[in-house]
């Protein structure tokens, strides 16, 4: 089993939410947190929804260091459950919006949600929100992203995205 480490992903955790670095800091800030809350101010929604990303990010990471994927979250359900898991080879990702980017065996996805539609052996997408390009042969250290990438290049250790221990629920 190969080693994937997730190294500084906690930092990245305000990009995971979609933010630029200026807005993540300031939506991260102590109007945000539990802190600001018991000094009797409140946080607005989206703060809020961006702590609890930060810690499900955090969880992932944690809990994923040994190179395994790990899941967190309600099983199949699309609002909650969340996998974190390394790309075993080469392999391409779709953007959202068009177009693709190449990724490599070692970077690690979250992924949301799977379809079915993949050309290969193993015939499903896995829905990301997240790509970390850990191993440096992508520009980007980590950041958010919606796309999707063939189920076949995702360590799951053998098993489909459906299967017991990952349980992610189908994006439609």
């Amino acid at each position: 089993m190969k080693k994937v480490y997730f190294a500084g992903l906690a930092a990245l955790a305000p990009v995971a939410a979609g933010l630029a670095p200026a807005a993540a800091h300031a939506a991260t800030s102590d109007a945000g947190s539990a802190h600001a809350v018991s000094a009797g101010r409140s946080a607005t929604a989206k703060q809020v929804r961006i702590e609890h990303l930060v810690q499900r990010i955090q969880q992932l990471r944690a809990n994923a260091a040994n190179g395994d994927y790990y899941c967190s979250g309600a099983p199949f359900v699309l609002s909650s459950r969340l996998c974190i898991a390394p790309i075993d080879h080469k392999t391409k990702f779709y953007y959202r919006t068009g177009g693709s980017v190449t990724v490599y065996a070692g970077d690690a996805m979250i992924e949301q949600c799977w379809f079915s539609g993949a050309p290969y052996a193993d015939p499903y997408w896995d829905h990301v929100i997240w790509e970390s390009s850990l191993n440096g042969k992508h520009p980007t250290y980590g950041y958010s992203t919606q796309g999707h990438v063939a189920d076949e290049y995702v360590n799951f250790s053998g098993r489909y995205p459906f299967s017991g221990g990952v349980s992610l629920p189908h994006c439609g």
